[in-house]
């Protein structure tokens, strides 16, 4: 018997854009204004109907246009003015502490990193404050920028979800402020939150191969606290093994590689580490 065909679906509806005649001509006149030579005047015209709209998208325009014609102060007043418009909103600020960074204002950002943070998702949090050194890099002004992160970390300091990441971040930035003693205090502070944490452990572990070596007992803390999360936590072991082969400690690495062959043998790092080390101990 011959099947009776499904019926067909009705035709989608197109939803209705915002986009009214009188926009369309304000949008049409900037976006002109901007390639015919006159920034300013497109990004007035841009920024107005982004005010009115609310709409995140024409925020990003007014900023782009701005940043195009080399305006860093108009820029950023377009940026705050999106973050204020909508707040919460990530992109919004990312592009404030940003260019806040770029026009070498590091000391105005502490409140935009914490509203920042606040509106990062919680499982992406500790990325992001681990990204955080690396982000500030290039401030001119290394003392500001640690006064600035750290205002910004305040609130995640002592929470047991993100104080480990915050913790050795302020540590890093310590680092990049030439005060090495602050961080060896930062690594156990965030290392006591959570033992198990990599972050804390990593951070000292840059500091033993700057000659801290009053930072190597928390390594191994946490090399112990991280075997109960199975074999495949070897990050912080690796890193230290090759840390003491840098600094030809070849017995203590041995040591830690011959453990780390036995509590992962199907992982290559650690063999081809204690290969290294069986050739350079001949």
């Amino acid at each position: 018997l011959a099947q009776t065909p499904a019926p067909a679906s009705p035709p989608e509806v197109p939803s209705s854009s915002s986009l009214d005649a009188m926009l369309f001509y304000q949008l049409l006149l900037g976006e002109l204004n901007v390639r015919g030579g006159d920034p300013g005047a497109g990004y007035s015209l841009i920024l107005d109907a982004a005010r009115r709209q609310k709409d995140p998208a024409l925020y990003r325009r007014a900023v782009e246009v701005a940043l195009q014609g080399r305006s860093g102060e108009s820029a950023l007043a377009a940026a705050r003015a999106w973050s204020q418009a909508l707040p919460g909103d990530n992109e919004a600020d990312r592009f404030v502490l940003q260019i806040l960074l770029a026009l070498n204002r590091a000391g105005e950002t502490g409140p935009v990193l914490r509203e920042l943070l606040q509106s990062t998702p919680a499982a992406s949090r500790n990325d992001a404050i681990n990204a955080i050194p690396q982000t500030f890099a290039r401030a001119s002004d290394k003392a500001l920028a640690l006064a600035a992160v750290r205002d910004g970390l305040t609130p995640f300091m002592n929470q047991p979800a993100h104080g480990a990441s915050a913790w050795t971040t302020l540590g890093r930035m310590e680092l990049l402020n030439d005060q090495p003693a602050a961080a060896v205090d930062a690594a156990p502070r965030g290392h006591a939150i959570d033992p198990a944490s990599p972050y804390p452990a990593l951070l000292a572990v840059e500091l033993l191969e700057r000659g801290e070596s009053e930072a190597e007992p928390l390594i191994r803390q946490q090399i112990d606290a991280a075997r109960s999360n199975g074999p495949r936590d070897l990050g912080v072991a690796i890193s230290y093994a090759r840390a003491l082969l840098d600094l030809q400690r070849l017995r203590d690495a041995r040591v830690q590689l011959e453990r780390l062959t036995t509590r992962a043998a199907d992982q290559p790092e650690p063999w081809l580490l204690l290969g290294s080390l069986q050739l350079q101990d001949r």
